[in-house]
């Protein structure tokens, strides 16, 4: 149903509701905003607020110190994973004695 179908009295209410709406609506606002900068709403700003500023940055903290271990840990697997490769390698090598299973473990060769 449309609003030009309602009588004349019907839209001018409905326009006065809606006019009302929109300027209550600002007024809330702009009475929250005024509020908070009265102190009378709290603010992550405020000092009363310090306590989770404080405790996210703590959390923020022990956030990179574990990236910070886990980028070491990869490393450090990359590292033994290079080492196991070449004593592998080298077992291989002195195991054999033809050259073309050698070719092979040293990866020049695929079987």
């Amino acid at each position: 149903m449309s609003i030009e179908k309602l009588p004349i009295w019907a839209q001018e209410i409905i326009s006065v509701i809606k006019e009302a709406g929109a300027i209550g609506l600002a007024i809330l606002v702009v009475s929250f905003y005024m509020a908070q900068q009265a102190g009378w709403i709290g603010n992550i700003d405020r000092q009363e607020h310090r306590e989770l500023i404080i405790e996210a940055q703590r959390q923020t903290v022990i956030i990179r110190d574990n990236q910070r271990v886990l980028t070491e840990l990869v490393q450090q697997s990359r590292a033994n994973q290079e080492a196991f490769v070449t004593l592998a390698r080298g077992i291989c090598i002195s195991v054999t004695k033809s050259s073309d299973i050698e070719r092979r473990c040293l990866g020049l060769e695929r079987p």
